[in-house]
This record gives structure tokens, C-alpha cells and sequence, in this order.
């Protein structure tokens, strides 16, 4: 719906006779021809008067400028996995620990509390290894 709204307008206020129209609208209908009124001086980041926007921007992108070559997804590494290290191991600790509460066994709630800082490590870690390879490259 935002976008839609963002295009409605984009098609109004790039088109000078659209946007005048437009503008004469704002003014009321029985303005006319007349200058729209000077703005408040306490309006911070209104135009000035005698503003235009830009037009040499407002050209549709020439296709000639368009690469024809197909997006190709990057190939995925096995370190790139690493990322989610850390939320696997803080799923699979609360696995075990609710295992070990059904079960009864103090060994596995023991290793599911030891899966939890270690978890916290790989959070720390795997996004520094991450950008570390990235600037090697």
C-alpha cells in the first residue's frame, strides 16, 4: 500500500502539467492562476520560494543500460554455515534440557547448560570470523 501511494505520487509530481494541476488543487478550487501563498518562515525544511526540483534525474532507465547477464545466486560454502552455529546450538540445548526432564538424567540437563554458553561464544565469534574472511577476500 506504500508503494502504491509513493507511486501515485511519483506519477503526479513527475509530470509538469499533472503537478501543476495538482498543485492548483491544493490552492483551491477557485484560485485559478494565482501564486500559491509564501509559506511560514517557521516551517523548518520547506523549499524556498523559487525551488525546482531536478529534472534531468526523472528519465526512465534506458534498457541499452541493463546488463543482460542472468543474476546467478553466489555459490554457498560450508563456512558460511557458521552463522548458524550458534542458533542451532541454542536449539538443540533446549532439546536436550527438556529431554533430560522427561528422562530424569542429570548428565544431559548438564550438557544442555554447557550447550548454552557455548552458544553465547558462537554468537560472539561466528559473525567476527565472517567479516574476517569477508575482508581476506
Amino acid at each position: 500500500a506504500t508503494m502504491a501511494a509513493i507511486n501515485g505520487a511519483w506519477e503526479i509530481l513527475r509530470d509538469p502539467d499533472r503537478r501543476r494541476s495538482y498543485d492548483a488543487g491544493l490552492r483551491g478550487p477557485d484560485a485559478g492562476d494565482r501564486p500559491a501563498p509564501e509559506r511560514p518562515p517557521d516551517q523548518a525544511g520547506a523549499p524556498e520560494r523559487g525551488w525546482a526540483p531536478l529534472y534531468w534525474d526523472t528519465e526512465d532507465v534506458d534498457p541499452e543500460d541493463l546488463s543482460d547477464e542472468p543474476y546467478v545466486v553466489a555459490e554457498r560454502k560450508p563456512a558460511d554455515v557458521l552463522v548458524m552455529t550458534p542458533v542451532l546450538l541454542v536449539i538443540a540445548a533446549a532439546a536436550v534440557f527438556f529431554f533430560s526432564i522427561m528422562s530424569g538424567s542429570d548428565g544431559l540437563r548438564t550438557f544442555a547448560m554447557l550447550l548454552i554458553p557455548l552458544a553465547g561464544v558462537g554468537f560472539v565469534m561466528a559473525p567476527l570470523i565472517v567479516m574476517l574472511r569477508s575482508r581476506s577476500r
